[in-house]
């Protein structure tokens, strides 16, 4: 499902849409990935997995949060959406 939102957002926005999930192994990948997002400007989107924002990875510069797949556990939600609300944010993500 992950694909499908990136590819369906990526050509409806004209943005180069990341996801980070399982798949995502390499440290340098994530880092450039989240770079990407964090330094554009205005509207941008990334896609996480529940377990991958809930884990380590603060998105200071997002403000809003889909939950699109719901996740077993909902203190995995509740702090993986904490990641992301902050004073300032305006920048979409998807988890």
């Amino acid at each position: 499902m992950q694909i499908l939102l990136k590819s369906t957002l990526s050509k409806k926005f004209g943005l180069n849409v990341h996801v980070v999930n399982g798949d995502n192994n390499k440290s340098s990948t994530l880092k450039n990935m989240l770079d990407d997002f964090k330094s554009k400007d205005g509207f941008n989107i990334i896609i996480l997995s529940t377990l991958a924002a809930g884990v380590g990875l603060t998105l200071n510069e997002a403000n809003h949060v889909i939950h699109y797949e719901r996740h077993w556990n909902p203190a995995k939600e509740d702090q993986a959406s904490d990641r992301v609300y902050r004073i300032g944010q305006e920048k979409l993500y998807i988890m």
